[in-house]
């Protein structure tokens, strides 16, 4: 053998025990940073005014790194000060858990909310130097339903137009107790000017929509202060202003009455 060939065998030795000694395998620090976050959320696809509904969410790291700088799971409709779920996941990891909520008894209609991930990728890592966060983001719409075959809610203007549909003849208003004819005329012939006669029929309109059997979870308290109301601002015609401090007193609580006689609260308005 030649001895020129001597140095070349020499050499390619040298490389193999340098190949050997890495293993042969490429180092996280020498791959690409390709972090990725990926979130589903569940839940129920109907509910009821004051019903605790429980949605699901499913995190799964999508990328090649660890998100050991922090995994978020943000939802404010559940808690707006902070992240409901915090963690480290490992590349492929899938992670699932649940949180409650419990809808308002005043809620009706489709119920969306959003949730947002926020993936940190791991920084001792070189390669994700300055690779920005990754985030993804789902939603879950719940169609709150407040007609449970209720009649549905009545204006005051059906109410004094319909008095076959009274279920009662006599009603109690601000501890006064007024006949059905006595009620519609002062109904009929209120002033606007006089707030105690705007209060007087929304507040009737409410009691005769709860007596016909809509739901009043979300007005019970309202008309009890209502009738508080009349009662020491009353009776009607008392000649209560706009302008005046018993109106800024009574006003929250007429529109109160007012949205749940056109159905805008827990009862539908009737067809």
């Amino acid at each position: 053998m030649s001895k020129r060939r001597y140095p070349i065998l020499i050499a390619f030795a040298f490389l193999g025990l340098l190949l050997a000694g890495t293993g042969g395998e490429a180092r996280a620090s020498d791959a690409a940073c390709l972090p990725c976050i990926d979130l589903i959320k569940t839940g129920p696809a109907s509910a009821a005014p004051g019903d605790t509904i429980t949605y699901g969410f499913t995190v799964k790291n999508c990328g090649n790194v660890l998100l050991g700088s922090g995994a978020y799971v943000y939802d404010e409709l559940i808690f707006q000060g902070g992240p409901i779920w915090y963690g480290n996941i490992v590349p492929g990891e899938i992670v699932t858990f649940y949180r409650d909520y419990t809808i308002p008894q005043n809620f009706c209609g489709s119920l969306v909310n959003n949730a947002t991930a926020l993936g940190v990728p791991d920084e001792t890592v070189s390669a994700c130097f300055g690779v920005p966060n990754v985030t993804d983001a789902d939603n879950h719409t719940v169609v709150v339903s407040c007609d449970s075959g209720s009649p549905g809610t009545g204006t005051p203007g059906y109410w004094k137009n319909h008095p076959e549909a009274w279920p009662v003849n006599s009603i109690i208003i601000g501890g006064v107790t007024y006949s059905k004819n006595d009620a519609l005329a002062i109904m009929l012939s209120a002033k606007k000017g006089d707030k105690t006669l705007t209060m007087f029929s929304a507040l009737i309109a409410a009691k005769l929509n709860v007596l016909i059997g809509n739901n009043a979870s979300c007005i019970a308290d309202t008309i009890t202060q209502a009738d508080s109301w009349m009662a020491f601002y009353g009776p009607a015609g008392s000649g209560v202003t706009g302008d005046s401090y018993a109106w800024q007193a009574g006003e929250p609580l007429y529109l109160m009455l007012d949205k749940y006689n056109n159905g805008g609260l827990c009862a539908p308005h009737r067809n």
